[in-house]
């Protein structure tokens, strides 16, 4: 009656598991089961690359339902899709942002950055492909293009640009 239940999957032949789903029976416990693979990787018959993961599903009475919504469900999933094809770029780290990007016709690239936290982001890092060497500009309050105070290192695009909460950082890359 009721309550959240999680997807089980079936490792078959040709088929790569890149996680495995254990329980406990409290948090701490030292003791864990092995009860099946966590996600799965594939190709398929028209040889499309697919990556399959158990998730919770059903009636959410519990936090269990929102296990997918933390930093490290985000690094899974961004090892995943990386497996898949490159990323153009995402948000590092877990603060709460909504990231949305476009190609303009001229080939430039618009990133919208919305602070959805309570705090002042003072800093943004970008992972990607766009972030690689990026030269970014922030569009000021009066409609003009800046050049971004900006550092490369790692692989990492770190934009120090102070965002306040409910606003939004407009970028051009």
């Amino acid at each position: 009656p009721g309550g959240a239940k999680i997807a089980q999957l079936e490792k078959l032949e040709g088929v790569q598991e890149l996680s495995t789903l254990f329980h406990k029976g409290y948090a701490f416990s030292k003791d864990e089961t092995n009860v099946g693979p966590g996600s799965l990787y594939f190709k398929n018959d028209l040889g499309g690359s697919v990556i399959a993961t158990a998730i919770f599903y059903g009636v959410q009475e519990s936090f269990k339902c929102y296990g997918v919504f933390n930093e490290t469900r985000k690094r899974q999933y961004i090892e995943f899709i990386s497996k898949l094809t490159e990323l153009e770029l995402y948000h590092v780290g877990d603060t709460e942002v909504m990231l949305r990007y476009a190609l303009n016709s001229d080939g430039s690239r618009i990133v919208y950055i919305y602070n959805a936290g309570l705090d002042v982001l003072e800093e943004m890092t970008f992972k990607g492909i766009w972030a690689e060497e990026a030269k970014p500009q922030i569009l000021s309050g009066d409609g003009k293009w800046l050049v971004a105070q900006c550092s490369h290192e790692g692989g990492l695009l770190t934009i120090r640009h102070a965002t306040l909460p409910a606003r939004v950082t407009v970028l051009k890359f």
